[in-house]
């Protein structure tokens, strides 16, 4: 048997001898083999988590652009509820009923106290337009703003989740009011005061005297809008220090406030210093302004909508007829009736703007951003 078993082997020894280089190329195709199967499940198990991932991201991200959209609504609703006590402060700020009353009853052989009272009410007229625009966006966005920091609580929070785990009711309202009130109290006549002073130091706009200015002609009337809006626009790194200042407290915040909301004040801080938030502002105000611009032009030269076939049909009203095209634009923007929807058509344009979506999708995203990746801010409370 052991014999057997010797020569068997030494027959086995021998073929393998003879047959070396089948048996080599044989174990490389295997190996090979056997790698490449290996390899390609790898590679398909990788697709699939990343199909899996793209799944989930895509579900992820249009449950967000569900709740974004549920969030227009309260967030319309809110705005709205605060628009007439904008429209209250602001006339009372740029008091231009006040100066056309006085004209009314001023004797008219008062010709250089009328000429001067034209004068204020062109920088009222011209000053409510634009600081009303500038404060229409800011409370817009700054109304979005608190709202969706509010309701990002209920987006992550899973079922069966404590419901006291967020902020409390009461802060929650301390928050909305402390911001609100900062900004209608000390914000808007802030906003107020530098747009009157950047419209009245205008070269222009002070060479537009009313007695002189019998005749206004459209370009010239486009050219001046587009003239003062470039002017009140923030552009220098001042600039957006000042027009956030307008917005929430500075550094040295009332200690007053529960300590619940001092970091929704810090968070809300943060998001007026992104470039979202800039950018939304700025996209903002110029669409405004291009939808006023568009109406006040369309309003006093109606006749040229169209090709002008005839020298009569061409329109130049005085300068006193533009200012109070100017206050009825701006009273159209801050009332909503049933016969009159301005302002319900302008805000859908605002809140439809690309900037606003990009805005409200950081709010809700940057809870899983590393802290160490954003830029250390030298203002706020903490």
């Amino acid at each position: 048997m052991l014999d057997q078993l010797t020569c068997a082997r030494k027959s086995l020894c021998r073929w393998a001898g003879n047959h070396k280089t089948l048996l080599v190329s044989t174990g490389v195709v295997v190996a090979c083999g056997a790698g490449a199967y290996y390899g390609v499940k790898r590679v398909i198990r990788e697709a699939e988590t990343m199909m899996l991932d793209s799944q989930r991201e895509l579900v992820a991200h249009q449950r967000l652009q569900m709740h974004l959209g549920r969030s227009q609504e309260e967030i319309k609703a809110a705005f709205l509820r605060f628009v007439p006590s904008l429209k209250t402060r602001l006339y009372k700020l740029l008091d231009l009923e006040g100066i056309v009353a006085n004209l009314k009853v001023l004797d008219k052989s008062e010709r250089e106290m009328r000429d001067s009272m034209w004068e204020d009410a062109k920088l009222l007229g011209f000053g409510r337009l634009f600081a009303g625009l500038h404060a229409f966006c800011q409370l817009h966005l700054l109304v979005h703003c608190e709202l969706l920091i509010l309701g990002r609580e209920t987006f992550h929070k899973h079922k069966g989740e404590d419901d006291t785990s967020g902020a409390s009711v009461d802060v929650q309202q301390q928050f909305l009011s402390s911001t609100l009130e900062y900004f209608f109290e000390t914000g808007l006549p802030k906003l107020t005061a530098e747009i009157e002073s950047r419209l009245g130091n205008h070269p222009t706009l002070q060479t537009w005297r009313v007695k002189e200015k019998a005749q206004v002609d459209k370009a010239d009337l486009d050219h001046l809008l587009r003239e003062l809006h470039a002017t009140c626009l923030p552009s220098s790194a001042n600039d957006h220090v000042l027009w956030h200042s307008f917005l929430i407290y500075p550094d040295d915040v009332p200690e007053a406030h529960p300590a619940g909301v001092l970091p929704l004040l810090n968070e809300l801080w943060d998001i007026l210093e992104t470039p979202f938030f800039k950018d939304a502002l700025r996209a903002s105000i110029d669409c405004l302004f291009e939808l006023l611009a568009t109406d006040i032009v369309a309003a006093l030269y109606p006749h040229e909508a169209g090709p002008i076939t005839e020298m009569s049909a061409i329109q130049r009203p005085p300068l006193a007829k533009v200012i109070p095209q100017l206050k009825v634009e701006v009273g159209r923007l801050y009332v909503a009736t049933a016969k009159q929807s301005t302002l319900l058509q302008h805000w859908e344009t605002l809140s439809g703007l690309e900037t606003l979506q990009c805005l409200s999708e950081s709010i809700f995203v940057q809870e899983a951003d590393d802290a160490a990746s954003r830029p250390e801010s030298s203002w706020g409370w903490i």
